[in-house]
């Protein structure tokens, strides 16, 4: 049997369903639409060097403009010198690319082959650390392709070696090679590495760092026979001597 609604209800059911719909109907209209950003790509030559900067991030796009600016100004200043001095085969076309999802709280940059990727909140929270751009440019020149050992720590102690010879803005943001630290590890890599190889030209032969960037390129580098060639001594054994006389 068909239930029907009776008929002293209908018109209170009717006016509850007319008022249900005025309700929906104009919350619909109050919802604030998605704000729409379009982002930019620039290509920018200067002599022999191309940069490609990216942004996909709304809020960079928005308040970016100095940020991209001087993080342009400093890749045509560091990466001609960078590549003159350790690979003057390195990309020509280099892109940099602000990418919102790379946004973990330990991100800052990372360089795949041609490509540095900038996290944007840092880099806006950070605007003045331009030499980001420094180091990643050192990693975009030295293509360590060959298949051969690359140590993470020596890769990492190169750039920072770099940036600290061709860095343009590290002593305004207090970036610096500390001196070696009792408990300093060379697996810590970085500025730790960086300044191991300072140590090393100094106490025997300027060009170091230049030489294991080579071998590390064709594939030759090891731990024993570079640093043996370079200063008489395997790596291990260097890395004792520097620990109990790291001064030079």
């Amino acid at each position: 049997m068909k239930k029907m609604i009776p008929t002293e209800f209908t018109p209170l059911f009717l006016v509850i369903l007319i008022a249900l719909c005025i309700f929906s109907c104009k919350k619909s209209a109050e919802v604030t639409p998605v704000k729409k950003v379009t982002l930019v790509t620039d290509s920018i030559t200067q002599g022999q060097y191309t940069l490609i900067f990216e942004n996909e991030d709304t809020t960079y796009q928005e308040n970016g403009e100095n940020s991209r600016k001087a993080l342009e100004k400093t890749f045509f200043t560091v990466y001609p010198e960078i590549a003159a001095y350790f690979n003057p085969n390195a990309p020509r076309k280099v892109t940099i690319k602000i990418d919102p999802t790379y946004s973990e709280p330990a991100d800052v940059a990372v360089t795949v082959n041609a490509t540095i990727t900038l996290n944007p909140s840092w880099v806006l929270q950070n605007q003045a650390d331009i030499d980001v751009i420094t180091h990643e440019s050192t990693h975009v020149a030295q293509q360590y392709k060959s298949g051969g050992y690359t140590p993470t720590w020596l890769v990492e102690g190169l750039a920072d070696y770099s940036r600290n010879k061709f860095g343009v803005n590290n002593a305004a943001v207090g970036w610096y090679i500390p001196d070696y630290a009792v408990g300093d590890q060379y697996t810590d890599g970085y500025t730790t590495v960086a300044r191991f190889i300072l140590w090393a030209e100094a106490k025997y032969q300027p060009g170091i760092a230049q030489t294991l960037d080579k071998q590390l390129r064709a594939g030759t580098y090891s731990d024993d026979g570079s640093w043996t060639a370079l200063t008489g001594s395997t790596f291990s054994q260097l890395w004792n001597t520097y620990i109990l006389n790291p001064y030079y």
